[in-house]
């Protein structure tokens, strides 16, 4: 059955402060920012478009921005591969309960035709919906095998046991080797926080190597990292970004410079991806300048 694509409850909350952020800026204008003067008439303009546009960018942080499917395409060419491969990584999906747009995923990684799919942790959210997210990993293990990373909200046992899904490679941590249209591709993942083990790892210098990791912290210290590529989240890209300034926080070690992108380092690339979900807490889902990502990995030899 289908969802709504937010609960009545936000979508109140989210009406509500919209609504009192355009109140109070518009009283301000009105009572002379509070001190009961006559406004010049091209200040208040200002002050009643600004209100405006403030509250078009909160309806818009809310309502729109959160449901905006977007893809990210990231090449690379390796001598370690024999043939082109198509994968497809997702992060963040803090599934509480199942809507349309989890759908509308699907329907967008069906049709990018992946080979395989890499997934790199915080499946749920603070509002645990076990049925909701096992409906959706099985239909996306429908799509091509997963492969996927420990985050750091799957503190729960019952999350590990959602995870026990036909076609889907649950990998906390360690090494599986994968067989991808003929070739060899070494995938290792590694718990949040036990960062030494991805730089201590000694991957197969031979074959095309993946590390999946929630943090972005490999990233930020590329040079030490192993492996030909890195997948890593954690941050939702900031969540919220402004013009010339980017992330306004990553909640990372890292800092905001990692919050997204691609980084590289000689032949090892990072990859770290805004993600599709938020964790709200509770409150209406925000993103603003910083959209749901699908990331598609064209790998293929040099």
């Amino acid at each position: 059955m289908k969802g709504p694509d937010m609960r009545k409850s936000e979508l109140a909350a989210a009406t509500a402060f919209a609504a009192t952020v355009l109140a109070i800026l518009t009283t301000s204008t009105v009572v002379g920012l509070g001190i009961g003067q006559p406004i010049q008439p091209l200040l208040l303009y200002t002050l009643h478009t600004a209100a405006l546009i403030g509250s078009l960018c909160i309806g818009y942080a809310i309502f729109v921005e959160p449901r905006r499917l977007t893809t990210q395409t990231l090449t690379l060419k390796s001598p370690k591969l024999s043939s082109p491969i198509r994968a497809v990584h997702l992060t963040d999906l803090h599934v509480s309960e199942w809507n349309t747009f989890h759908e509308r995923l699907l329907e967008a990684v069906r049709d990018l035709k992946p080979d395989l799919i890499l997934m790199t942790g915080d499946y749920t959210t603070s509002r645990f919906n076990p049925e909701a997210l096992k409906r959706f990993l099985t239909s996306l293990a429908g799509i091509a095998p997963v492969t996927a990373c420990l985050g750091n909200s799957e503190g729960k046992r019952a999350v590990h046991e959602t995870m026990q899904i036909n076609g889907l490679q649950w990998l906390p941590e360690g090494s599986v080797s994968l067989e991808v249209r003929g070739q060899q591709l070494q995938v290792d993942a590694a718990i949040p926080g036990d960062l030494e083990r991805v730089f201590s790892a000694k991957p197969d210098a031979k074959t095309f190597s993946i590390c999946l990791y929630h943090y972005p912290d490999p990233a930020a210290e590329l040079e030490r990292v192993p492996y030909d590529l890195t997948l890593s989240g954690h941050t939702h890209g900031g969540q919220v970004r402004l013009p010339f300034i980017g992330a306004l926080f990553s909640n990372s070690h890292a800092g905001r410079r990692y919050a997204r992108g691609v980084f590289r380092s000689g032949t090892k690339t990072a990859f770290v991806s805004q993600g599709i979900g938020c964790e709200s807490y509770g409150l209406p889902p925000i993103r603003f300048m910083c959209p749901p990502e699908i990331a598609i990995l064209d790998l293929g030899p040099s």
